[in-house]
């Protein structure tokens, strides 16, 4: 298969074969194939044999775009193979999908559901994921899904994963009346659910947009926020001439607090914050410039200060 690019949907599939049937299973599977091949969009497939790590027969499917995979995954002539071969399979198999877009790497917002199923609902479950990921991969934002089975010892839960390009997207999915219906299953109703989206938490605040910062742009601005904050807390706690252990405790205690409740909020997030959530019709590449020779420039500035102040004017006393 030609190498992932921008844009290109790939779907993943796991099917145990049953027993016997290995070599029916195997033209059926690249009589799939090459019915996939003469959809639109189509870049390339391939198929994986069973093996002692893996025991489930793995298609990969590889399109130019989504709405080319979703249209094979609805197509009449899939569904027409899926009907012949469906007395060559043991049971419902897992399903993958995956958008891959680098633009949106730092707004995808993903979510994680943990499902309790009975060993003899199983299949019953596996046909429900089918439809879910049916429907919400018609969603715009929609960046992919994946399926993970109960690892024996480890975990006990069926978890479901799926990523939209920004929470917006996500939100839109979340609130739908066809995701409301889907859930009306009573066998399982029961199911946790938790959104993974914003990284440093509760450092930033995200416009009404909900765009998220680049990770570039929210280092520096931590940088920004952090070093004036350890400068500080640092010369205060030398005062005290604790032991090493207990200064280093007492440091990141202090300056864990101070960069939630002030550093972030009332100092880097508003100086900063024409740089981390522009406006859509400010210039890019200006703003960008000029956002990170900010960031540098009092960062210098508060470095030569401590220096001046701790050398130079006035000496710090000894640990």
């Amino acid at each position: 298969m030609p190498a992932t690019a921008d844009g290109t949907a790939t779907l993943i599939q796991g099917q145990a074969a049953l027993a016997g049937k290995d070599s029916e299973f195997a033209e059926w599977q690249e009589n799939l194939h090459a019915a996939a091949s003469r959809y639109p969009g189509y870049l390339g497939s391939e198929i994986q044999r069973p093996t002692s790590d893996e025991p489930e027969w793995v298609g990969v499917y590889q399109f130019d775009s989504a709405e080319h995979l979703h249209n094979w995954l609805n197509s009449a002539t899939r569904q027409d193979y899926l009907n012949r071969g469906a007395g060559l399979v043991d049971g419902l198999g897992t399903q993958q999908i995956i958008v891959r877009d680098e633009k949106v790497d730092d707004a995808l917002v993903t979510v994680i559901v943990s499902h309790a199923v009975p060993h003899e609902k199983v299949d019953d479950f596996l046909a429900w994921q089918d439809e879910m990921i049916q429907a919400e991969s018609k969603y715009p934002g929609f960046c992919g899904s994946e399926i993970i089975r109960p690892i024996e010892g480890v975990q006990d839960d069926w978890i479901v994963c799926y990523r939209f390009k920004n929470a917006e997207s996500l939100d839109a999915w979340l609130t739908s009346d066809d995701r409301e219906r889907l859930l009306n299953r009573p066998d399982f109703g029961d199911f946790h659910l938790h959104r993974i989206e914003h990284p440093f938490g509760s450092w930033f605040s995200y416009g009404s947009n909900d765009t998220v910062p680049s990770k570039f742009k929210t280092s520096m601005a931590v940088l920004f926020g952090l070093y004036p904050t350890a400068v500080i807390i640092g010369v205060l706690s030398r005062q005290m001439h604790f032991k090493f252990w207990l200064d280093m405790l007492v440091c990141c205690a202090a300056g864990s607090f101070a960069m939630t409740y002030i550093s972030m909020p009332h100092f880097a997030n508003r100086i900063l914050d024409w740089w981390l959530n522009p406006a859509e019709d400010t210039r890019r590449f200006s703003r960008e410039v000029l956002g990170v020779l900010l960031v540098v420039a009092v960062t210098a500035v508060a470095a030569l200060v401590t220096y001046l102040c701790t050398v130079r004017i006035w000496t710090l006393p000894p640990p």
